[in-house]
């Protein structure tokens, strides 16, 4: 399994993206996208599972709701081996793995 800190919408919502994946798997997969702008309208409907992720006052630490739709939090510690990802628009989304960027075959610069 991997997984992907991916930060939504310039950084106002972050994920936690657990994947059954190999990395190349998921290289191909996101370069195969034609529209980023579905899965970011529809983030559920990414492959894997998704846990949000809520930043606290210390660099690196990360906090997640005890149950779906609850204010109360605990601890979680992401994997040494995370990638990332940023999703918004067609323009600005990236998956970023071992330094290297991968971008969505229909994006535009």
């Amino acid at each position: 399994m991997i997984s992907v800190l991916l930060d939504e919408d310039y950084k106002s919502r972050f994920w936690l993206w657990n994947l059954d994946m190999s990395k190349e798997e998921l290289i191909k997969w996101w370069e195969g996208i034609d529209s980023i702008e579905y899965y970011y309208e529809h983030l559920g409907d990414l492959p894997g599972k998704l846990t949000e992720l809520f930043e606290t006052d210390f660099l690196d630490e990360w906090e997640t709701p005890i149950r779906p739709g609850t204010s109360q939090t605990k601890k979680i510690y992401l994997p040494e081996d995370i990638f990332e990802a940023h999703i918004c628009s067609e323009t600005d989304s990236y998956l970023k793995i071992d330094g290297e960027y991968f971008y969505h075959k229909g994006i535009t610069l």
